[in-house]
């Protein structure tokens, strides 16, 4: 892992602009059930600058893919966004209305979800459905956002992309969906792109296909990105900072290197443990124990106290917030000094 970090990081340490591109403080999104009180995400603070890959991490329920919703507005009932600020470059997501936070979904910020066949509509054509994006956001005529939709198609490595513009989903394997839905992303020009979990279903080569993809875009284009993803070596890839997140807050944030080098938080310590390792021999993986808190029922401290090996009473009673131990390293617990 750690050779892989060092390979990418010429690409990675790439100039990076002092205004952050999206700035989010203190987000808290909960739903309302009948057991309770669900904090799914519990006030995260992080800012993503322009040229940069920011990644969140963490497993499966602990609230990434629901901070993007909440950045974008798209937080399903009962859930609902209790406080918080959202910062696109001045503009603040939290306080646009219908109509603003409609024109800026698309175009200037983006997303690209997880499965794409969910969302891209069986009975259009390609080229109609990357098209449709330009024709609402752009002053252009339908047969210029056609022939746009084809240059968009060829900048994500699609193969005759005039003939395939015609074609529908189902005829798209799962890597050249992905690669559509990155199209669409970037269509108007985002100044940033959300990438939520976009290689989960692919095979390792098309994982690579899509990192690389992404990184020359990025390049391209210089805009901010946020990938939301369990796989560590995808953020190893492509990232330059990252965020380890566990029951709906962040636990650990730091640069790249940093972060896999030397974990300062025990979830992170574990997250690393639990990789398999070609430069070591054991007969079997570490497993972090016990299952995740119900975020109904949280407790008053760490509320990764009940499954760490080195928890202590305190660590239970008393919550920690996130603090700075080394120069751009923040880490949420009691043991670190």
């Amino acid at each position: 892992m750690k050779q892989q970090v060092q390979k990418h990081k010429l690409a990675r340490d790439k100039k990076v602009s002092n205004q952050p591109a999206l700035k989010v403080e203190d987000l808290r999104t909960y739903f309302f059930t009948r057991e309770g009180v669900v904090r799914a995400v519990d006030g995260i603070n992080f800012e993503i600058y322009p040229n940069e890959a920011f990644g969140l991490v963490g497993e499966s329920g602990c609230g990434k893919s629901m901070t993007a919703l909440s950045i974008l507005r798209l937080v399903p009932p009962p859930g609902k966004i209790m406080g918080g600020k959202v910062y696109l470059r001045d503009h603040n997501l939290m306080a646009s209305d219908y109509d603003e936070i409609c024109s800026l979904r698309g175009n200037r910020i983006s997303i690209v979800f997880q499965d794409p066949m969910t969302y891209l509509n069986p009975v259009f054509r390609i080229g109609d459905q990357i098209a449709e994006g330009l024709l609402i956001h752009q002053n252009i005529s339908r047969e210029e956002a056609w022939k746009r939709s084809v240059e968009l198609m060829e900048s994500v490595r699609i193969v005759d992309a005039a003939d395939r513009a015609k074609d529908y989903p189902f005829q798209f394997s799962g890597g050249m969906r992905q690669r559509v839905m990155i199209a669409m992303a970037i269509a108007n020009d985002p100044e940033l792109i959300i990438l939520d979990e976009p290689t989960t279903a692919l095979d390792v080569t098309i994982q690579a296909q899509i990192m690389d993809l992404v990184r020359d875009i990025q390049g391209e284009h210089g805009m901010g990105v946020l990938l939301i993803t369990h796989d560590l070596g995808v953020v190893a890839d492509l990232c330059q900072r990252v965020a380890v997140m566990y029951a709906g807050k962040i636990v650990e944030l730091a640069k790249i290197e940093p972060l896999f080098e030397t974990p300062r938080h025990p979830y992170t310590i574990g997250l690393f443990n639990s990789l398999p390792r070609l430069d070591q021999r054991r007969s079997r993986l570490t497993t972090i124990e016990g299952q995740p808190p119900n975020l109904a029922r949280l407790p008053k401290g760490c509320s990764f106290a009940i499954r760490c090996s080195v928890a202590r009473p305190d660590c239970i009673s008393t919550p920690q917030e996130l603090r700075e131990v080394d120069p751009g390293h923040w880490v949420r617990c009691w043991l670190v000094e």
